[in-house]
C-alpha cells in the first residue's frame, strides 16, 4: 500500500525513496522492470521503510516469500524442484530492473551456465559446438527455456521440459 504523498516528505513514493536510492530509480528505466514508474506498484509494496536489513520485506520473512505473494504460480510444491528457485529468487532475478527479459540477472544461456557450465545442448552435435557456422551457433546459444520451460519446478519432468 502506498504510504501517500501527504504523510511523506518529497511528495511520497517513489520520489522520497529515490533521494537515497538513485541506482534503483535508474534500474526502473531498464527494459525489464517492475511497474513502479507506471504507478502500478510502490516501494512499500515490497519494502518496509522502517525495517532493518533483516526485516526489510513487507509482510514476508524472506525475499522469496515476498516474491511469491504476487507470483504464486512459482510456489509449488512441485514433484521436481529446481533448487535455486526454492532458495532465493534473486539468484536469477534482479527485482528492481534488468537489461534482460523477465528481470533476469544475465541473459540465457549464460545465466544457466553459471551453475550448469558443463551442460551442452544435446540436440547440437559436438562437431557444431565449435563450428563457425552461424546457424549452428545460434541453435547452440539459444535460450535454455526454449526446451526447459518449467525451470522453477515441474510435476512431470526431471529435466523441466515443456
Amino acid at each position: 500500500k502506498n504510504l501517500g504523498p501527504h504523510l511523506l516528505r518529497a511528495g511520497g513514493e517513489p520520489g522520497l525513496c529515490y533521494t537515497c536510492h538513485a541506482d534503483v530509480q535508474a534500474q526502473g528505466y531498464w527494459p525489464s522492470h517492475h511497474p513502479l514508474k507506471e504507478g502500478e506498484m510502490s516501494c512499500s509494496d515490497c519494502h518496509n521503510p522502517h525495517g532493518s536489513e533483516l526485516s526489510a520485506w513487507r509482510g514476508a520473512p524472506t525475499s522469496r516469500d515476498l516474491c511469491l505473494k504476487c507470483h504464486a504460480q512459482y510456489r509449488g510444491p512441485f514433484a521436481v524442484e529446481h533448487p535455486p528457485a526454492q532458495e532465493d529468487c534473486t539468484i536469477c532475478h534482479s527485482p528492481h530492473g534488468s537489461m534482460n527479459r523477465d528481470l533476469l540477472v544475465a541473459s540465457e544461456p549464460f545465466l544457466c551456465q553459471r551453475c550448469h557450465a558443463d551442460v551442452h545442448n544435446p540436440h547440437v552435435p559436438a562437431s557444431f559446438r565449435s563450428s563457425a557456422d552461424l546457424a549452428q551457433q545460434a541453435l547452440f546459444f539459444s535460450d535454455c527455456t526454449v526446451c526447459h520451460g518449467s525451470i522453477h519446478g515441474s510435476d512431470q519432468s526431471n529435466t523441466f521440459t515443456r
